[in-house]
């Protein structure tokens, strides 16, 4: 076939598919701050002995010992010694009040749980070197916490006993426990504190031997070695003290709406959080109704938050002989929820290929149709284009013509009104592409029809036979359509010069 350039053109309404580029809102992140100490302890004390007054050493620390994303771990050292060194006037106490706070601060999206995990290691060690006995004692760890709110474990830690006699020997201390704390931060750093306290205390009688507590702490009197390190029975000097062990876990994004003292969150989305994909905001809680989104769907747009949910807006519509598919957009294929006829074998398609070209005709028929108001039809007169769209099997564009709205055909306008029944199109040029007769006729269901007829050189190059089903639609430029089906069962005709069938 040979085909000719349109004699005339119209304006095509195109409605292009619509890019959204979602940068990733401002997400606050979780962070953790590094924790300063304050050490409220008794006052660090060293006293060497002599042979009349016994020997007494007290120490402590507290140190920020290990970081890591979210997390750090503290450790609190301690030494509590004393010996009579062979004094026989008295014995001697050596007491320590540990008292010691940490401090520090975190920063979340909405709400979250501190971890703290606590741990006392060490010994009661006893020295045989004297006719007389010695003990050592520490009561149990008391924890208290300001900022947040404790929710689950303690604190605290249970008294791990005591040693005493006169022979020597050494008791060891593992101690553990483990508490929640929640908290709100919706982006500002909250303060926390978590202040711990315990007493130890060593005793030696006259003539008596030496009694250390050793938390991590290494005695400096010579003549003492209960309170050494590595020391008898050797321990690691790093791995006695009391530690503690905060892990920050941010509860907003983390994929599950969750439930706190006082507080529940709206929504979490996870990673999603405050993007243009959730309607649910960086903390936690519902964007305001109305806000842009994404409802990854095409073929809605503008979308909008409702109450935490992103819902499409007006229905995408394609250009002529294209649909719309939700994760790609306009593409090449037959539009869905078309009116059908209401009867089967009613409607005709027809299609010549002749020699010449200019004896090609393509006729559609949408008989008995389902019902149809005027108003479906748009405004063809001056906006809403009109064609003629073929698919084959596989969805593809077998044959279009176009009846571009408004315009003049000769010296006539191309399309009228058909007072308030419909619309009716003749084009005697047959431009832009072949287009001769367009009706369109609202009705009650069985009673509304659609006809298109294209004549001439002009219609773009076909193919015969037709492999079937084929569906014919006349589609509108405002998103409406009037198809047909045309499968083996109705063909009266199909070879490579013509095409006949009636629909399914």
């Amino acid at each position: 076939m040979t085909r000719r350039r349109s004699r005339r053109s119209h304006g095509v309404g195109l409605c292009a598919a619509t890019l959204v580029l979602a940068a990733a809102a401002a997400v606050w992140a979780q962070s953790l701050s590094a924790p300063t100490f304050t050490n409220s302890s008794n006052p660090d004390e060293l006293v060497p002995g002599t042979s009349t007054t016994p020997s007494r050493e007290r120490e402590t620390t507290v140190s920020f010992d290990s970081s890591s994303s979210g997390a750090f771990t503290s450790h609190f050292t301690s030494l509590v010694t004393t010996d009579s060194d062979g004094a026989s006037a008295s014995g001697g106490v050596e007491a320590l009040s540990a008292d010691y706070t940490i401090d520090f601060t975190v920063t979340a999206p909405g709400a979250y749980v501190l971890t703290v995990d606590t741990h006392l290691s060490g010994d009661f060690n006893l020295v045989n070197d004297g006719p007389n006995g010695a003990s050592a004692d520490i009561t149990g760890v008391t924890g208290s916490s300001t900022g947040g709110t404790l929710a689950t474990g303690s604190l605290d830690l249970d008294d791990p006993g005591s040693a005493s006699g006169n022979s020597g020997g050494s008791i060891g201390i593992d101690q553990s426990g483990s508490a929640t704390i929640f908290g709100v931060s919706n982006g500002a750093a909250m303060p926390h504190s978590l202040r711990f306290v315990f007493i130890e205390t060593a005793t030696t009688t006259a003539n008596g031997d030496e009694a250390a507590i050793r938390l991590g702490a290494t005695s400096h009197i010579v003549t003492e070695t209960a309170g050494d390190y590595p020391g008898s029975p050797a321990r690691v000097q790093a791995d006695d003290g009391h530690f503690v062990t905060v892990t920050l876990t941010s509860l907003c994004g983390n994929g599950t709406i969750d439930i706190g003292p006082s507080y529940t969150e709206e929504c979490d989305d996870g990673p999603a959080n405050g993007t243009l994909a959730s309607c649910c905001a960086t903390t936690c809680t519902f964007k305001p109704n109305g806000t842009g989104c994404d409802d990854n769907d095409a073929c809605t747009n503008p979308d909008t938050c409702t109450d935490g949910t992103c819902g499409g807006g007006a229905l995408q519509t394609c250009p002529l002989c294209q649909t719309c598919l939700p994760m790609g957009g306009c593409v090449i294929g037959p539009r869905t929820a078309c009116k059908e006829p209401t009867l089967p074998a009613r409607s005709i398609l027809q299609l010549k290929d002749k020699m010449p070209d200019s004896g090609d005709q393509v006729t559609f028929k949408w008989n008995k149709g389902e019902a149809t108001q005027t108003t479906d039809f748009g405004d063809p007169v001056d906006t809403d284009d009109y064609a003629l769209c073929v698919f084959g099997s596989g969805g593809g564009l077998l044959l279009q013509v176009d009846a571009p709205a408004g315009g003049v055909c000769g010296t006539k306008p191309c399309w009228k009104a058909l007072g308030i029944k419909g619309f009716g199109y003749k084009d005697p040029l047959h431009t832009p592409n072949g287009a001769d007769k367009v009706l369109l006729k609202a009705g009650l269901a069985g009673k509304a029809k659609a006809q298109f007829k294209a004549k001439g050189d002009n219609i773009a190059a076909f193919g015969l036979p037709l492999s079937l089903p084929v569906t014919a639609q006349i589609q509108s430029e405002n998103g409406q359509c009037w198809a047909a089906t045309f499968s083996a069962a109705g063909e009266s005709k199909n070879d490579t010069t013509q095409f006949k069938g009636k629909s399914d």
